[in-house]
């Protein structure tokens, strides 16, 4: 651990002074910076993980294991549903989880749109929506597609729903992409960490390296899967976008999407969308991106 201190002089006359204190600490998960400022009397601490997304695989797989030899299909990967309805609402919220996510993470969103009025369905998938079993995989995908398709369609014709928005996080924004152009009342999209391709983004993901060395032991290669999961791909369904309302959050330092995936995917957006709204950040990464978003960002409106 190493501590650095300065001082600061002001631009103004007088000179004002103060000692702050900096530690920076490496750690197994990056390095963590502590500061603390003297100018407040009750001691500010800031504390930034250089590498949070290392961190949370860390501690999601205490919890979690990704099943690499699934030999049967999962009968239920929507493993829940939670429909609000508010009353005099013409305007859905349709929201996806992400892959092994905690149920509470869209709850602050849910207690903004109720208290705005709005209407929302927020879907819960089972783990095994992405395994190393290429064709389950893209079976569950199209699967959730037609499931989705359905209750917009029952929603609509139940609950005079006249418009949706979708909102994806992660992995689920290949589904938001998937159900884009499957009705017209699909208005806007708001896409959190998005990547262009789910082959790409599984072949140099740090989350799903397990995963990726599985497949390449039965033999498959990045273009192989590229080919067979080309419906998985958020860019091939761009033109769905065209004259809906889109805004995507990226990150420099996400390891789970790559950024530079999430990047490419805002360019081939914007040839379509050139005024596509973009909110990118530099060390929040992956996971830190989703959290913002979810129980800080102010940005649920679009």
């Amino acid at each position: 651990m190493r501590a650095i201190s300065w001082r600061f002089k002001s631009s103004h006359a007088h000179t004002t002074k103060y000692r702050a204190v900096v530690y920076r600490q490496y750690t197994p998960f990056g390095r963590v910076r502590t500061e603390f400022d003297s100018r407040r009397p009750d001691i500010h601490v800031i504390i930034r993980f250089m590498n949070f997304d290392k961190l949370f695989i860390s501690l999601n797989d205490a919890y979690h294991k990704d099943n690499l030899n699934k030999k049967k299909e999962s009968k239920k990967i929507i493993s829940k549903k939670t429909f609000y309805h508010a009353k005099n609402s013409k305007t859905t919220y349709l929201l996806l989880s992400p892959w092994h996510s905690v149920s509470f993470l869209f709850y602050p969103i849910k207690r903004k749109l109720q208290k705005m009025g709005f209407s929302y369905v927020q879907y819960d998938f089972s783990p095994d929506i992405l395994t190393p079993s290429i064709n389950s995989t893209e079976k569950y995908f199209e699967d959730i597609r037609k499931d989705i398709g359905a209750d917009i369609t029952m929603l609509s014709e139940k609950h005079d729903a006249k418009s949706f928005v979708v909102i994806g996080l992660s992995l689920s924004c290949v589904i938001a992409s998937m159900i884009s152009g499957i009705s017209p009342k699909i208005q806007a999209l708001i896409l959190v960490v998005p990547g262009s391709s789910l082959a790409e983004s599984l072949w140099s993901g740090i989350r799903t390296l397990k995963i990726k060395n599985e497949i390449e032991k039965r033999g498959v290669s990045l273009a192989e899967l590229e080919k067979d999961w080309k419906d998985l791909a958020p860019e091939n369904y761009i033109r769905n976008f065209k004259n809906k309302r889109v805004r995507i959050y990226i990150s420099e330092s996400d390891r789970i999407i790559p950024y530079n995936f999430g990047k490419k995917f805002e360019e081939e957006i914007r040839e379509i969308i050139p005024d596509v709204q973009v909110r990118e950040n530099k060390n929040l990464g992956h996971y830190g991106t989703i959290l913002h978003f979810c129980l800080v960002s102010k940005d649920v409106i679009i």
